[in-house]
C-alpha cells in the first residue's frame, strides 16, 4: 500500500471503547473527544495524497491554544496507555484482560499513528526546504516508516488467548493489515479470508474481500481480483461498494472486456454525481476522487483503439446513458492524446469540442490547445491558421464574447490566455531563431521573418495590451538587427518610446529608434539643395525630443540633441533647430556643448531674420556661462542692438513705421554707448517722419545732435530737423535748426544749405534783420563756392524791400545785377529796383530802370520770356503807374477860363495811361492784367468823380451855371460809362483766367457800385484769404528747390 494510504489508516484510527476500561478516571472520556473516525481500518479506498505545503502561519493565540490542545491530548493518551498497562501487570483474566489488551493495542496503534504523522510532517518540511533553496538544503537520510508492531503483538496475543473475543473479526482484520504493511502478505491474506470466511456477516466482510482483491491486482492477477471486487459489489450497502466498482472495471479493461469497462466507469461516474446531490461529505469527497480517476481509465479504454474519434466515443456513451459525461470523456480523451504525442487526434478531438458548442464558454480553451497541438508537432503554418482564428473568433466583442456577456471575467481571462499564448509562440519563435543563428553561425531570415510576422500579429490584436511594449521591442530588435529594414524598425521603437507609462524599454527602444532613423538617412541627401526634411529625418527628430523628455539626466543626452538640432538646422528648418539648441542652452549651461549651440541659435535666428528672436536669446546667451568673457558679452551686445535695428528694418518693411521706429529708439535707451546708438536714434527719426509724426521725428533728429554731437550723422540730424519743422510751418523751430547746424558745422555742405535755409526762414517770418544778416554772412563765405551765391545776392535785396528799406533794397538790386551774369532773376531784380527808386521818389531813375526792364526783357525769348513776363508785366505796369502820378497832380480846382485846359491835359496823360495799363493786359500774366484793367477804370471812375465834385465857377448867371453843370455830368456819364466797360472787361478777364485775387474783388464790387442793375452787390463770406486772393504786388518769399 501507497505511503498515502497508510497515512488514511492511521488518520481513521478510533480511539472508542477507552471508557470501557473501568478505570476511575475521566481521561478516556476526553480523548475520545477527538478521534477522527469510528473504525481503524476507515478510508482504505484512498490510493494517493498530495504533498503536504508549507504549513500555513496561525495567529499566535490560535497556534498557542491548538498547542495546549494537543499536549493534553497526548498527555491524556499516555496516561491511560499507562493505566491500561499496570492493569495488564496485575495479571487480570476472562473478559477483563481481553478488554485491556485491544484497548491497549487500539491506544498504542493511534500513538504510532501520531508518532508518524509528526515525523512525516518534519520530514515533509526539509523536502520543501530543500526544494526553495537547493544549495543549502539538507536532505531527511529515508522516509518515515509506519509501525504497529507492539499493537499487532497484543492483538495476536488476544487472538491466541481469548479465541471468542466479540470483536474477532475486527482484530483479524487489523493483523492482517499489520502484516501487510510489514510485507508479510500472504500471512495477511490467510487473515483476510478468515474474516470473510468465519464472519460473513461482520461489517469488514467488504473490506476484507477488497483487501484480498488487492492482493491479487497488486500481482497482475485480474480474474482472481475481479472476483473479489465482484464479492464487494454483491452488498451494495458496502462503504467500499464504490471502490470495488472501479477496480473491478479496471480488471475489466486489463482482461480486454472494454465495453463492460466501460460501463463499470460508467456507473462509478454516475455514483458519484449522486454523492453530489445527496450523499455525505466523505461520500462526496471519496468519490470526486474515484470519478477523476474513474475518466482517466475510461480514455485510456478509447486510446487503445487508433481508429476511434472522439464523435465515435461521445456517442457510445449516449448509447449507455453517459451522456452527461461524454464531453468531460472527450476533453481528457484529447488530454490523453496530446500527451501521448497523438496531436493530430488531439486536434480533431478539440475541434469536435468547438464544433459541437461554438458559443460554450470553453470553446477559446479548446481552441487555444489545437493551437498548442499544432506547435508541438512543428507544424507552424496551421498553428498560425488557428491563432489568428482563436484571436478573431473570441476576443472581447466578438458573437462568442456577446454570447458570453454573463461570464465577463471568464472572459478577460479567455482574452488574457489567448494573449499570453500569442506571446508566448512569437518569443519562441524567435528564441528557435536565435539559436539556430548560434549554431549555424549565420542568419536565417526566413526563421527571424516567422518570428517577426508572429510579433506582427501580436501587436495588430493586441496593440493596447500592457505587454505590447514588450514585444513591439523585440519586433522592432528583428526588424533593425536581423532583416535590416531599418526605418520600419525606427517606427516600431519609436512607438514604444511613445507608450506609457515609462518602462524598462523605453530608454533603449529611443535610442535605438535615433540609431536606425540615422541609418535609414540616404547617403546621398544634399541638404544644401533640398529644404524640407525628410520623413527619417523627422522621426529621428521626433525620437530625440522624446528621449530628452523622457530621460534628461542621461550624460549622452546633450550630443544627441545637438545632432538633433544640427539636422534641422542644414535643413534650413531654424524653429526646430533653435528649439534643440536651445534645450542645451537652458538646461545644460554647463556642457561643453552649450557655447557651440548658442552660436548655432544665433547664426539660424540671423539666417531665418528673426531678428526679434535674436535679440531675446542673445540676452539669455548674455547670462550663459560660455559667453561670460569681454569679447563675447560685447559680441552679444552688439548682436542685440543690430537685431533691434534689423527688427525695427522688418517692420519698416511692412510700413508699420511707428513700430519699427519704437525699436531703434530703444537702443540708445537700452545701450546710449554703444556705437549704433546714434545710427539706431537717426533711423527712429526717419520712420517717424514717413509715419506722418513730423513734430516727434524732429524732435529725434534734434536728439541725435544733442547726445552725439561729434557723430558724423549729427550735421544731417540738425538740417534735417529743419526741414521737417519747415514742412510742418514751424519756421521758427526751422530756422533754429537750420542755425544749429550752421552754427556746428560751418565748413560743412551742409552746413551752407542749412544757413541758406535759415535765411530764407527769417525772411519768411519777418525777421529781415537776421534773414539779412544769414544772407550777407553766405554771400561772404560761399560767393566763389556755391552756385546759389547769386540767389542769396538776390535776396537780400527782396528781404530790404519787404523791411521798407527802399534804399537798401534799390541798391543791393544793383549790386546783384552788377555782379552775377545770371538771367534766372534778372528781369526780376531790374523790374524791382524801378519800383524801389519809384518808391524813394526817385522818379526819373525809375522810369530809366523800367525802360531798361522792358528793353531787356523784349529780348528774352521761349521759356525764359514766359518765365519773365509778369516781371516785365510788373515794369510796364508801374511805368503807368508814373503817368498817373503826373495826371493826379492835375488839379480840377482852376478858374473856369483855365478849366478846358486841365481837363485836357487830364484826359491826355488818362489816355496815355490807360494805354500803358492795357498793354499791361498784353503781356499775358493773369495777376497784372486784372490788376491793369483795375486799374484804368478805377481812374476813370475818380476822374468823373472829380469832374461831379468840381466846384461851378464864379461869376456865372443860374442858367450859364446850370449849362455848366449839364456839360459837367454828360461828360461824367461819358467817363463813368468807359469806366463801367474798363471794370466789365476786367472782371470778365480775371473770370476767364480763373483769377481770383483782391483785384477781381475790387473789379466785382466797382460793378456793383457803377452798375448795380447788371451785377448786384454780393454779400462777400467772411472767409480767410485763399492762396488766389493774395494781392501780386511784392512778393515776399518764393519757393527755391534746394540740393540735398
Amino acid at each position: 500500500m501507497s505511503r498515502a494510504s497508510k497515512l488514511a489508516v492511521v488518520l481513521s484510527t478510533s480511539l472508542a471503547g477507552s471508557a470501557l476500561l473501568g478505570v476511575g478516571l475521566s481521561s478516556a472520556q476526553d480523548v475520545t473527544e477527538v478521534r477522527l473516525d469510528k473504525s481503524a481500518a476507515g478510508d482504505l479506498y484512498v490510493r494517493k495524497r498530495p504533498p503536504n505545503p508549507e504549513a500555513p502561519k496561525l495567529p499566535k493565540i490560535l497556534r498557542t491554544r491548538l498547542l495546549k490542545v494537543e499536549k493534553k491530548v497526548d498527555a491524556k493518551r499516555e496516561e491511560a496507555i499507562g493505566l491500561l498497562r499496570d492493569f495488564l501487570k496485575s495479571d487480570p483474566t476472562g473478559d477483563g484482560r481481553a478488554e485491556g489488551l485491544f484497548k491497549l493495542a487500539e491506544l498504542l496503534w493511534e500513538d504510532s499513528r501520531r508518532k508518524y504523522l509528526v515525523d512525516m510532517e518534519s520530514y515533509d518540511r526539509a523536502l520543501e526546504r530543500c526544494r526553495q533553496d537547493k544549495e543549502n538544503c539538507k536532505k531527511p537520510k529515508q522516509e518515515p516508516s509506519l509501525s504497529f508492531k507492539e499493537s499487532e503483538t497484543l492483538y495476536r496475543t488476544l487472538l491466541t488467548d481469548h479465541p471468542k473475543f466479540r470483536r474477532t473479526d475486527l482484530v483479524l482484520y487489523l493483523v492482517g493489515f499489520a502484516s501487510q504493511e510489514d510485507g508479510r502478505r500472504e500471512e495477511a491474506l490467510q487473515l483476510f479470508a478468515k474474516v470473510v470466511q468465519n464472519y460473513p456477516t461482520s461489517p469488514l466482510y467488504g473490506e476484507s474481500w477488497l483487501m484480498i482483491g488487492e492482493h491479487f491486482f497488486s500481482g497482475d492477477k485480474w480474474s482472481e481480483a475481479r472476483e473479489a471486487y465482484s464479492q464487494v459489489l454483491s452488498r451494495p450497502d458496502s462503504e467500499s461498494y464504490d471502490l470495488a466498482l472501479f477496480k473491478t472495471a479496471w480488471c475489466d479493461w486489463k482482461l480486454g472486456d472494454t465495453d463492460s469497462a466501460a460501463k463499470r466507469f460508467k456507473l462509478v461516474l454516475d455514483l458519484a454525481a449522486e454523492a453530489e446531490k445527496s450523499g455525505t461529505e466523505r461520500e462526496r469527497k471519496r468519490r470526486s476522487q474515484l470519478r477523476d480517476e474513474a475518466l482517466d481509465y475510461l480514455v485510456l479504454v478509447f486510446t487503445e483503439d487508433p481508429n476511434i474519434k472522439a464523435g465515435d466515443v461521445f456517442e457510445f456513451l449516449a448509447s449507455i446513458g453517459g451522456e452527461r459525461y461524454s464531453k468531460s470523456v472527450v476533453v481528457r480523451l484529447a488530454e490523453v492524446f496530446f500527451t501521448q504525442g497523438d496531436y493530430e487526434r488531439s486536434v480533431e478531438a478539440y475541434r469536435f469540442l468547438v464544433e459541437d458548442n461554438p458559443s460554450s464558454i470553453k470553446a477559446a480553451a479548446y481552441q487555444r490547445q489545437i493551437v498548442d497541438a499544432y506547435l508541438e508537432s512543428l507544424d507552424r503554418k496551421k498553428a498560425m491558421a488557428e491563432i489568428k482564428i482563436l484571436v478573431e473568433d473570441y476576443k472581447p466583442g466578438s458573437a462568442w464574447a456577446k454570447e458570453n456577456s454573463g461570464h465577463k471575467e471568464a472572459v478577460k481571462r479567455s482574452y488574457e490566455s489567448s494573449e499570453v499564448l500569442v506571446r508566448t509562440m512569437a518569443k519562441g519563435f524567435h528564441a528557435e531563431a536565435q539559436a539556430l543563428e548560434r549554431s549555424q553561425g549565420q542568419v536565417d531570415p526566413q526563421m527571424y521573418e516567422q518570428a517577426a510576422d508572429t510579433y506582427g500579429f501580436y501587436l495588430e490584436s493586441f496593440s493596447d495590451h500592457e505587454r505590447s511594449a514588450e514585444v513591439r521591442f523585440l519586433h522592432a530588435e528583428i526588424l533593425f538587427f536581423k532583416l535590416k529594414q531599418l526605418e520600419a524598425a525606427g517606427d516600431e521603437y519609436l512607438t514604444v518610446g511613445k507608450t506609457s507609462p515609462v518602462g524598462k524599454w523605453h530608454k533603449d527602444a529611443l535610442l535605438k529608434a535615433m540609431a536606425a532613423f540615422r541609418k535609414a538617412r540616404p547617403d546621398s541627401v544634399d541638404t544644401s539643395k533640398r529644404r524640407e526634411l525628410l520623413p527619417v529625418d523627422r522621426k529621428f527628430a521626433e525620437a530625440t525630443d522624446l528621449y530628452a523628455t523622457l530621460f534628461p539626466a542621461d550624460p549622452e543626452l546633450v550630443g544627441v540633441i545637438y545632432e538633433n538640432g544640427q539636422l534641422f538646422y542644414d535643413y534650413a528648418d531654424y524653429d526646430e533647430a533653435i528649439k534643440r539648441f536651445g534645450l542645451i542652452v537652458t538646461k545644460y549651461p554647463d556642457h561643453p556643448n552649450a557655447g557651440a549651440a548658442g552660436d548655432r541659435i544665433l547664426d539660424a535666428l540671423n539666417k531665418g531674420e528673426d531678428y526679434e528672436n535674436i535679440e531675446d536669446w542673445a540676452r539669455k546667451l548674455r547670462k550663459a556661462k560660455s559667453f561670460q568673457s569681454k569679447d563675447q558679452q560685447a559680441r552679444l551686445d552688439r548682436l542685440i542692438v543690430e537685431s533691434i535695428g534689423k527688427s525695427g528694418e522688418k517692420y519698416a518693411e511692412t510700413g508699420d513705421f511707428v513700430k519699427a521706429a519704437g525699436f531703434y529708439l530703444r537702443v540708445p535707451k537700452e545701450f546710449p554707448n554703444h556705437e549704433l546708438a546714434p545710427q539706431s536714434t537717426f533711423n527712429a527719426a526717419v520712420l517717424l517722419e514717413k509715419a506722418k509724426r513730423p513734430e516727434q521725428a524732429a524732435d529725434t533728429y534734434l536728439s541725435v545732435v544733442d547726445r552725439y554731437p561729434k557723430h558724423k550723422l549729427a550735421l544731417e540730424a540738425s538740417f534735417t530737423a529743419g526741414a521737417v519743422y519747415e514742412s510742418m510751418a514751424y519756421f521758427e523751430r526751422a530756422a533754429e535748426s537750420y542755425e544749429l547746424s550752421t552754427e556746428k558745422f560751418p565748413k560743412s555742405k551742409k552746413g551752407a544749405d542749412a544757413l541758406f535755409n535759415a535765411g530764407v526762414l527769417r525772411q519768411a517770418l519777418g525777421q529781415n534783420k537776421r534773414a539779412i544778416a544769414h544772407y550777407q554772412e553766405y554771400a561772404k563765405r560761399f560767393r566763389n563756392t556755391k552756385k546759389d551765391a547769386a540767389e542769396v545776392a538776390f535776396r537780400i535785396a527782396v528781404v530790404h524791400e519787404a523791411a521798407g528799406q527802399d534804399g537798401q533794397a534799390e541798391k543791393a538790386y544793383q549790386e546783384y545785377l552788377r555782379k552775377y551774369n545770371d538771367d534766372t532773376h534778372q528781369i526780376e531784380a531790374m523790374a524791382h529796383a524801378g519800383r524801389a527808386a519809384y518808391k524813394l521818389g526817385q522818379y526819373k531813375r525809375a522810369n530809366k530802370q523800367l525802360e531798361a526792364t522792358l528793353k531787356t526783357f523784349k529780348k528774352l525769348k521761349g521759356d525764359a520770356a514766359k518765365r519773365n513776363r509778369g516781371f516785365a508785366a510788373e515794369a510796364r505796369y508801374f511805368q503807368g503807374e508814373l503817368l498817373y502820378r503826373q495826371y493826379d497832380k492835375i488839379s480840377l480846382d482852376v478858374r473856369p477860363n483855365k478849366l478846358d485846359k486841365a481837363l485836357k491835359q487830364k484826359m491826355r496823360l488818362l489816355e496815355k495811361a490807360s494805354l500803358i495799363y492795357l498793354d499791361v493786359v498784353e503781356f499775358g500774366d493773369p495777376s497784372w492784367s486784372t490788376a491793369a484793367l483795375y486799374r484804368i477804370g478805377s481812374v476813370m471812375e475818380e476822374f468823373a468823380t472829380s469832374l461831379r465834385d468840381a466846384p461851378t465857377p464864379n461869376g456865372l448867371s443860374e442858367d450859364d451855371a446850370q449849362m455848366y453843370r449839364d456839360a459837367l455830368d454828360n461828360e461824367v456819364i461819358t467817363i463813368e460809362e468807359q469806366a463801367i466797360s474798363l471794370y466789365t472787361t476786367g472782371y470778365q478777364k480775371a473770370i476767364d483766367l480763373k483769377v481770383y485775387n483782391n483785384y477781381t474783388k475790387k473789379l466785382r464790387s466797382a460793378l456793383g457800385r457803377m452798375a448795380a442793375s447788371q451785377f448786384p452787390p454780393a454779400k462777400e463770406a467772411k472767409e480767410s484769404m485763399r492762396l488766389g486772393d493774395r494781392t501780386p504786388s511784392i512778393e515776399i518769399m518764393r519757393e527755391v528747390v534746394r540740393d540735398e
